[in-house]
């Protein structure tokens, strides 16, 4: 079994940033490395937003055994605050929006490669 496996996942996500970012670089030059660094930042702020909100609500469920209300009001409050943040972002400063969707896209595929890499762990193991 992996052991801590949202650090795992933050650290997943850390390199597609790079990743991300780099190749933004080389296909957009400096205004989608720019743009695709932004939004991998907003990505990687919102995969730890949602870690720590996850993190919280367990803990409370473990603490004293009651339900973890506070988590949906908590998602759906990140999820506003990601999504003004977005709109600041193309709409206001102008990112372009190819690369900032390609910097935003860590949130999708560093979950999918932390179970992965899980996944893999454990049927080697």
């Amino acid at each position: 079994m992996i052991r801590n496996s949202p650090l795992a996942l933050e650290r997943i996500a850390l390199i597609l940033a790079v990743a991300a970012t780099s190749v933004a670089a080389l296909a957009w030059g400096a205004p989608g490395m720019v743009a695709a660094a932004a939004g991998a930042a907003l990505g990687c702020a919102n995969l730890w937003a949602l870690h720590r909100l996850a993190a919280r609500a367990v803990a409370r469920v473990i603490e004293s055994g009651s339900s973890a209300g506070g988590l949906g009001a908590g998602a759906v409050f990140k999820t506003m605050t990601l999504f003004a943040l977005l709109w600041v972002a193309v709409g206001v400063f102008n990112v372009a929006p190819e690369p900032f969707a390609l910097g935003l896209s860590v949130v999708v595929v560093a979950p999918l490669a932390a179970g992965l890499r899980v996944a893999l762990a454990e049927e080697a193991a």
